[in-house]
């Protein structure tokens, strides 16, 4: 009966008979907005991982998943370590695409470069991210398009990113919301954004986000964003956001930017403040 919304018994006794229907309750798990697939402990985020990053549907708790999580929900019901290997859509041709709800728990122990390395139109949100090693960002790599809302990293090591990595370079909206980083950065290349490092979509929003990690980086570097992705034509608005820590620049080059919120982007800025110091030895502070 795997797969079956019921079954039909009959039960007989000479010439008298009886029918029953034996319905089940699908319900809990039909990935839906209000009754998301749940992902329990670290084997049910081990299949979940393996199934998006396979390509194809999969089987999930008697149920068959879209390929790539798409518009499908899932939550997240306990504080989960991170399973070792890859990450979750550790491919850019397979993204997810789903909604990921963390239920305001962990996920610990992450050593890759985001919880999602790919997302696409997708939402993550209510999710909190614990670094144990250096890693370019704590949630996401890279961000085409979508929403994250009230998503965390948290960790005791300095990193090479902050919250996202990059909002990758396509057409549409990119909506980080309601989110902080509590790591302090020092960036690749120089580059460096304590929420994300560069950004590339065509239309960026932060609103209500808040950097407390020390930022530092030797090439385009931000308090919240570092730059916008080279030769992308990206506009980046900012509301009701902060940056509490230190930026540093000790680049001496003419492409050496630093700046308290933003470092080398087109952006609107309105309702946001910077309480870190900014220190910058070259062209543009």
């Amino acid at each position: 009966v795997t797969g079956q919304s019921y079954v039909v018994l009959k039960a007989t006794k000479g010439s008298d008979s009886r029918t029953y229907v034996l319905q089940f309750d699908k319900a809990p798990y039909l990935g839906t907005a209000e009754n998301p697939f749940p992902i329990n402990n670290q084997t049910d985020l081990t299949n979940f991982r393996d199934g998006i990053n396979n390509g194809m549907s999969f089987a999930y708790k008697h149920y068959t998943i879209p390929v790539y999580g798409e518009n499908t929900n899932f939550i997240q019901t306990a504080n989960i370590a991170m399973p070792s290997g890859n990450n979750i859509s550790n491919t850019e041709s397979r993204a997810f695409k789903g909604t990921y709800d963390g239920g305001n728990h962990k996920i610990t122990s992450l050593t890759k470069d985001g919880f999602f390395g790919y997302t696409k139109n997708a939402t993550v949100k209510n999710l909190t991210v614990e670094r144990s090693s250096s890693t370019k960002a704590a949630l996401i790599y890279s961000m085409a398009g979508g929403t994250v809302d009230n998503c965390h990293s948290t960790g005791s090591v300095s990193t090479t990113g902050g919250l996202i990595w990059e909002t990758a370079v396509v057409s549409g909206t990119s909506s980080i919301l309601n989110s902080t980083n509590r790591n302090n950065c020092s960036g690749v290349s120089g580059e460096c954004g304590g929420i994300v490092c560069q950004v590339g979509t065509s239309e960026n929003y932060l609103e209500n986000c808040h950097n407390y990690g020390n930022i530092s980086g030797s090439y385009r570097v931000g308090g919240l964003v570092g730059r916008s992705t080279q030769n992308a034509t990206a506009h980046l608005t900012v509301m009701r956001c902060s940056n509490r820590g230190n930026v540093t620049n000790p680049g001496t080059g003419n492409e050496a930017v630093v700046g308290g919120l933003v470092g080398d982007c087109s952006a609107t800025i309105t309702y946001s403040y910077n309480m870190g110091d900014v220190d910058g030895r070259a062209n543009t502070v």
